[in-house]
């Protein structure tokens, strides 16, 4: 029986509908300026950003949440009148505390993990004076509890006991060793860290040099880690070419610095570097070498393409490293300037994850400056808001923790179990199909785990895999192997007997140039087949005797235009096949990506710039080879790019990395093959020019083919503000009527 309510029933879900609406609409964080409008799309109360990795071809994966926003620490919450540009962190887990960097307040705050405030260290006395600090950037703590500040404004590092009593002042490091330091050094330390020893790593601002390093007893012990100098060959060009004057007006190539780092529990120093195109987070010895992995498919540097991907963010460029932290087992994480973004990285500098977004919304950060952990929980500082932000890892996050855990542990089986339940969240992380490839083969279950390997583009796994697969299936089909080898070997020496038993006789070179000349007479759909057929036959001939092959390409018409094109045709069929098809440990190409016209076009329109930018050249140099004559003996030239690389493919498939030597070797060999007969059949024969004058004429078409291009981006790129300039006009006069 259906019972009907009274309207006044379902009016009244409806009101309170409504108002559980705009009760939700009002719980979600305010409205932010003008300039951070276009920031406030994912600033949604539950999760304010996306999460994603990147894989094998560059291309940003979306997966679950990393990190969650757990709380937001103010100044008021901390009983504190304020927090001004905070710059540093410091959580000291081991002793239960928390030292927050107050720069702007010129002090110390510190905290035990819950975030109660024990002392504010603002100052200490010298010799019965109270001094204060000025504009302090960074704090470290050492073993026994002593708290060494970076006063940066006073020039100065200050160490003090756990106690806050005075135990001595470091100035400047280059007194007594002006020789090691610039003239115009002032030493203002921003970032500092002592290791078990006592030793100081240092760095200064506007010193490029690396860190200043100070031992337990105060004396300057050298600087280490310099950064490389990273100068573009366009730069380098440009300042050879400048007068002394300009030389004297330009930036010195000098090396970028350091931005922050920390040390992790072995002593190694974790720095990132700032505005760095190369390696942006290094891991220096004591001795300054870094030794850093970067087995990844990409290296530590954040974003892999600066796009703006799904739409989330107006900050473009690189992503700049100001800080990280590490974890046990080598797992580090690091705070980009730029989008305010957190990448986590294990010890062989995998991307494991990421999360952030830089805004003003809920777990959104505006400007962060320094990173820290507790526990798994990561710890953010927001110096623009002056704010201290907590994340807390989801149970995707923690099950790849525990994988990696159980990966350096030596326990495959179980970190085999917890992949797969990480691939139940997301089936694109391609770490996870490693880590089972992994166990699978320490399982030897070979066939599963290149499965696995191939998933997570693992190439190096792949391989011993694969190795190993393939060892097995040749001690099983040896006898079988042996014999087909044989019976190939007795068949090519047994060859001449066969056809001479079977009657064939090898023509003689007269009786081939009566035959063809024959058939160039006759008439006939059947005809040209066979003229084709011939035509593509001769190529087989011409490329072992370019010399001879070429002048009857030219003279007795043994090739033709039909031909060129078949022969074009087949080489841009050879690159698809090979773009495809190629065994899985040479392939680095995105199947998803195949488009046959642009895979045309890479073979036509080269060729075409070849055959025309020469055509024109030899036409004002004396060449005497036609426009059509070029365009067949460019064709045929690329005849060993079909025989090689066809075969190639195939082999392809069945060698291990190791063996991939041969597979590039035979690749190279077939290019530089195809250009020594371009080079023999267009210059030396068609044209009929001598060595030095097909040299010279060649690297004049080279060059002429690279102006022809420049002169294509400059004519598409005009064309493209013609139709912009007409679009808008006809815009505006369409609005106007």
């Amino acid at each position: 029986m259906r019972i009907t309510l009274p309207f006044a029933v379902h009016k009244d879900k409806l009101i309170l509908l409504l108002i559980l609406m705009f009760a939700l609409l009002f719980c979600m964080p305010g409205a932010a300026g003008a300039d951070e409008t276009e920031e406030m799309h994912l600033s949604t109360f539950l999760v304010p950003y996306r999460s994603y990795t990147w894989d094998y071809w560059d291309n940003p994966v979306e997966g679950p949440i990393a990190y969650l926003p757990k709380r937001v620490i103010t100044a008021g919450e901390l009983g504190l009148d304020s927090l001004r540009q905070p710059r540093d962190l410091v959580v000291d887990e081991e002793n239960n505390h928390i030292y927050i960097v107050d720069t702007g307040n010129n002090r110390i705050v510190q905290l035990d993990l819950d975030w109660n405030v024990l002392r504010i260290i603002d100052g200490f006395m010298n010799n019965g004076t109270w001094e204060s600090f000025s504009g302090p950037s960074s704090v470290a703590i050492s073993v026994e509890q002593d708290i060494y500040v970076a006063d940066t404004g006073n020039s100065r590092i200050v160490h003090l006991d756990q106690a806050g009593s005075l135990l001595r002042i470091l100035g400047s490091p280059h007194v007594g060793h002006e020789d090691m330091f610039p003239d115009t050094f002032r030493f203002r330390p921003f970032t500092i860290g002592v290791n078990e020893r006592g030793y100081m790593f240092v760095l200064s601002e506007d010193y490029f040099e690396g860190f200043i390093t100070i031992d337990a007893d105060g004396i300057f012990r050298g600087v280490i880690g310099a950064p490389r100098v990273n100068v573009s060959l366009w730069e380098y060009v440009w300042f050879l070419l400048s007068t002394e004057e300009q030389k004297a007006r330009r930036n010195l190539f000098l090396p970028v610095e350091y931005s922050g780092f920390t040390l992790d529990d072995a002593g190694f120093i974790y720095a990132t570097v700032a505005s760095d195109e190369g390696d942006s987070i290094r891991r220096l010895n004591s001795a300054g070498g870094d030794s850093l992995k970067r087995y990844g498919f990409h290296r530590p540097i954040g974003d892999v393409r600066y796009t703006n991907m799904w739409q989330q963010s107006t900050y473009y460029g690189r992503s700049n490293f100001v800080d990280v932290t590490v974890f046990p087992l080598g797992i580090y994480s690091v705070l980009d300037r730029t989008r305010s973004r957190i990448y986590t990285y294990d010890d062989d500098g995998h991307l494991l994850y990421m999360f952030g977004y830089r805004g003003r919304g809920h777990g959104q950060v505006a400007r962060g400056i320094a990173i820290d952990h507790i526990g798994l929980d990561l710890v953010v500082i927001d110096d623009e808001r002056g704010q201290i932000l907590v994340f807390e890892p989801t149970d995707y996050t923690k099950m790849i923790l525990q994988a990696v855990e159980h990966y350096n542990k030596g326990e495959y089986l179980q970190e085999e179990a917890v992949w797969r339940e990480v691939l139940k969240l997301n089936a694109n992380y391609d770490l996870a199909y490693t880590g089972i490839g992994r166990s699978l083969l320490l399982q030897e279950e070979y066939a599963d785990a290149m499965y696995y390997f191939k998933l997570g583009n693992n190439r190096s796994g792949y391989s011993r895999a694969y190795q190993a697969y393939r060892e097995i299936l040749l001690k099983q089909n040896f006898s079988y192997v042996m014999t087909g080898i044989a019976l190939i070997v007795a068949l090519f020496m047994l060859w001449p007997r066969i056809k001479a038993r079977l009657g064939f006789r090898e023509q003689t070179a007269a009786a081939k140039e009566a035959a063809w000349l024959a058939l160039t007479e006759e008439k006939g759909f059947k005809s040209r087949l066979l003229r084709l057929y011939h035509s593509l036959k001769y190529g087989l001939y011409l490329i072992s005797h370019p010399f001879d092959g070429f002048y009857e390409l030219k003279y007795r018409q043994r090739g033709s235009v039909p031909a060129a094109f078949v022969i074009l045709i087949l080489v841009t069929i050879t690159y698809t096949l090979m773009r495809q098809y190629t065994g899985f440990l040479f392939n680095h190409n995105d199947p998803s990506r195949l488009n046959i016209i642009v895979e045309l076009a890479s073979v036509i329109l080269p060729f075409g710039l070849w055959t025309g930018v020469n055509w024109a050249f030899t036409t004002l140099m004396t060449g005497k080879g036609t426009f059509k004559q070029i365009v067949i003996a460019s064709a045929y030239a690329l005849i060993p790019i079909i025989i090689i690389n066809l075969p190639m493919i195939i082999v392809s498939n069945y060698l291990i990395l190791e063996e991939g030597t041969f597979y590039f070797l035979f690749v190279s060999v077939a290019m530089m093959w195809a250009g020594a007969l371009m080079f023999i059949g267009v210059m030396m024969v068609t044209h009929e020019y001598g060595m030095g004058k097909s040299i010279f004429t060649t690297i004049l078409t080279l060059v002429g083919m690279i102006f022809t291009i420049f002169l294509g981006l400059v004519l598409m790129n005009l064309l493209e503000l013609v139709y912009r300039f007409a679009n808008e006009m006809f815009t505006e006069i369409a609005y106007r009527l």
